[in-house]
């Protein structure tokens, strides 16, 4: 029972009939799906000590009511009065059903009841409603009840009523949705041929439109206020919006035009909203003409070869519109779905020379494998939740046009199934707008939007056809059933799929590809390297909570030793790398400093980076504000004031500060700044804060100096060979006045003095303060 789709109680019931020994009995089991209402008549038989289900008889019965207001009565509102009408009359059949609801809610119903059935009544009475009356009751009332008014009972249900046996084992076992589909495709599709009864469109237009969605332009915006539609009242694209963007181009006082979306004719044709026939007896005529439809062309072999390939007889009825109605080429779908996958076939025909007979030329199948959905909470959403409520619903129905929104706004049920619609499309968003989110958010996209009205315009979803989507062309020369394309695909689908999978997928189901990969990227640009990968894929694959990384660097003599930490989200399984500790000890003063850096999603200090501002060094770096506005500043770590945390203090020295680089190395006799490329590097490596070795040109002599920025004093520091500090001569040439060299003097004397006084300068710790001291004295 569950393999054919039928819920539990049914189950029951067969448990229920068992138990009474009998040689066959029968199971009903009924169900709403929007217009229609399905009977399903189950027929067990015994068979040595035990019972079989071999077949299924459905009953489709499918009857729409027509839009209009007769004698101020909405006939459409009427129709879903009586529709929840129906399912209290269920209510009240339960035993003790007015001791389970509050007493409000008992009158509220028996006055629903009451109002609905007094306004079919007067309906009924109304000349021109008594049409609409008869097709209301005969949808909602017994059989007994119906007769009590009218006689033709058996005519109404030969009109509207349509069974078909399935059989429910072995191989060819029909799931009750495709059985459903099937039932309906052969019965419901005819209505196009009413349509057409009942409207004029040009051959140039049908033509049109066919050559169109031959070429996959499945969005057509056709003008509502014409009765007779010709080539300039139809325009094919092939994108949503583009068909939204010209209707609303084109309102003008003769023109209305609509958007709809299909994949073949047929299918198209059934959305077209167009005037009703002239009276309600006039439509149930057509209904009865479709149902007497024959085949114009001799098509017979095409029949033949098509349930020979496998597709049965589904496409009987929309080749029968083709032999009426002939094009030089269309093509048809052939859909089917179960839980795990979808695979859409789309064949295609050419018709043959001055003849309405066609040939099958050949067919490409697509098979789409649903991905996996992980069940987990990202900002707040349930994904696993977001799954379900996304298998409510019929995706490839656009269910926000105006008319189907008018329709759903009427009726409680329908207000929120709107809401529900909402809640997923805003769940969809938000988790493709979160880095945590954005992959399963394209899953769920992929699983049910693809080739769809839903289907994204505004990201690709190329990376999931990529991995879960496989297409199969078929030649008219080669042939192939459709069991034989599909195994397949199947095949080619299970192989490339377990081939994609990665090391780190086999080892957890919870870990994510992404994931690791960003943060492998992140560890190795803050200046890490590669080298962690192995160790962070492995604790990401135990899945604690949070665990860290020991990574040792050397700079010269000085060793840095970082621990970096890693947490995973509260609300997913996605790990974030937060910051890395990090422990100077340098070599020439044996001393130990600790700092913290925090890590972001941008403009990160990296560890050389951090390394230099811990050594007393300045970096340059673009940072963001709180706004998001990105703005360029030097840093230099302040060793006198320290913050809640015990990090010291990072000084921050603006563009308006005044200190320009390139500006105070020109006035320097600096050998590299003659080569522009030359230039250009040392100008990089001071920003990042490095002691860069340069070539000083002094009275025609070369000599070799270390430089570093220096911006509180919009200076650089000078060493010589030995990594002594000397005094700057401030200007390009050879020689310099005395004036500057006193000037000069001043200026190192006034930076001691404020070094001394303690101003907002960075005061580096105990023991580097004394070694620059000395080397001061020194000087």
């Amino acid at each position: 029972m569950k393999r054919l789709g039928f819920p539990l109680r049914v189950a029951e019931q067969v448990s229920q009939n068992a138990g009474m020994n009998s040689e066959s009995f029968h199971v009903y089991y009924s169900q709403n799906l929007k217009d229609d209402h399905l009977m399903y008549d189950l027929q067990f038989t015994k068979q040595n000590n035990s019972y079989e289900l071999n077949q299924y008889e459905l009953t489709l019965k499918h009857i729409p009511i027509p839009s209009a207001i007769i004698g101020g009565i909405d006939t459409i509102s009427l129709d879903n009065e009586l529709n929840i009408v129906d399912s209290l009359y269920d209510k009240f059949l339960v035993v003790n059903t007015e001791g389970k609801m509050t007493k409000e809610e008992y009158d509220e119903g028996i006055n629903l009841i009451s109002e609905a059935n007094s306004r079919l009544t007067k309906l009924m009475e109304i000349e021109e409603g008594k049409n609409v009356a008869k097709v209301l009751r005969y949808k909602y009332c017994p059989q007994s009840e119906y007769e009590k008014f009218f006689t033709d009972y058996v005519e109404m249900q030969r009109v509207y009523e349509h069974k078909q046996t399935f059989p429910a084992a072995g191989k060819e076992a029909c799931s009750i949705i495709d059985a459903y589909q099937t039932l309906r495709s052969n019965t419901i599709d005819s209505t196009a041929k009413s349509i057409l009864n009942a409207h004029s469109i040009s051959d140039e237009a049908l033509a049109q439109i066919n050559s169109s969605l031959v070429e996959g332009c499945n969005w057509m915006a056709y003008n509502t206020a014409s009765y007779q539609l010709d080539r300039h009242d139809v325009h094919m694209f092939r994108h949503r919006h583009e068909a939204n963007e010209f209707v609303q181009n084109n309102i003008s006082e003769f023109d209305s035009f609509h958007v709809i979306k299909a994949t073949h004719v047929v299918n198209l044709l059934k959305q077209m909203h167009w005037e009703q026939p002239n009276t309600f007896s006039d439509k149930i005529n057509n209904k009865q003409r479709e149902n007497q439809l024959v085949f114009l062309g001799n098509n017979e072999a095409l029949r033949l070869h098509l349930e020979k390939l496998g597709f049965g007889n589904k496409l009987n009825e929309a080749i029968s519109f083709y032999e009426s109605y002939p094009q030089a080429h269309f093509q048809l779908p052939v859909r089917e779905r179960n839980e795990k996958e979808a695979i859409d076939y789309w064949l295609r025909f050419e018709k043959s020379d001055n003849t309405r007979n066609y040939q099958l030329t050949g067919y490409d199948a697509t098979l789409r494998i649903y991905p996996e959905i992980p069940d987990t909470i990202i900002i707040g959403i349930n994904t696993g939740k977001l799954d379900e409520a996304m298998k409510q619903f019929d995706w490839s129905l656009d269910h926000h046009t105006e008319a189907l929104i008018d329709e759903l706004l009427q009726t409680k049920a329908g207000r929120q199934e709107l809401k529900s619609l909402d809640n997923i499309l805003n769940d969809i968003n938000k988790l493709h707008h979160s880095p945590e989110g954005k992959e399963i958010a394209e899953k769920l996209m992929f699983k049910y939007w693809s080739a769809g009205p839903y289907e994204p315009n505004e990201c690709s979803l190329k990376d999931m056809q990529q991995q879960y989507q496989f297409t199969y062309t078929v030649s008219a020369k080669t042939m192939l059933p459709k069991s034989v394309v599909y195994e397949s695909l199947k095949a080619t689908a299970e192989e490339t799929i377990l081939n994609q999978t990665t090391s780190i997928t086999q080892t957890t189901t919870f870990m994510n590809q992404k994931n690791f990969d960003y943060l492998k990227d992140q560890v190795k640009f803050t200046g890490f390297g590669d080298a962690l990968e192995n160790e962070l894929k492995e604790k990401m694959q135990k899945q604690t909570t949070e665990f860290q990384i020991l990574h040792t660097a050397k700079f010269g003599n000085d060793t840095a030793d970082a621990t970096l930490h890693f947490r995973k989200s509260d609300q997913s399984d996605m790990y974030f790398f937060n910051r890395y500790n990090l422990s100077l000890k340098q070599e020439q003063s044996g001393d130990v400093v600790d700092q913290t850096f925090y890590i972001n999603k941008a403009n990160n200090i990296t560890l050389k980076e951090a390394y230099n501002l811990m050594s007393g060094r300045s970096i340059n770096k673009d940072l963001t504000n709180k706004e998001g506005q990105v703005y360029n500043a030097w840093m230099q770590m302040d060793f006198k004031e320290t913050d809640g945390s015990g990090n010291y203090k990072i000084k921050h020295y603006h563009q308006n500060y005044g200190f320009e680089l390139e500006k105070v190395l020109a006035s320097h006799p600096i050998k590299e700044l003659g080569n522009e490329q030359d230039k250009s590097r040392l100008i990089d490596s001071l920003n990042k804060g490095n002691r860069q070795s340069v070539i000083f040109i002094q009275n025609g002599n070369e000599q070799k100096h270390f430089i570093e920025a220096n911006p509180k004093f919009k200076s650089i520091n000078v060493y010589d060979g030995n990594m002594q500090r000397i005094v700057n001569k401030q200007g390009k040439g050879e020689r310099e006045t005395q004036g500057e060299a006193n000037g000069a003097k001043q200026d190192v004397k006034k930076e001691r003095q404020m070094q001394n006084d303690g101003d907002d300068g960075p005061e580096i710790p105990k023991a580097v303060k004394s070694r620059k001291r000395k080397q001061g004295q020194n000087i």
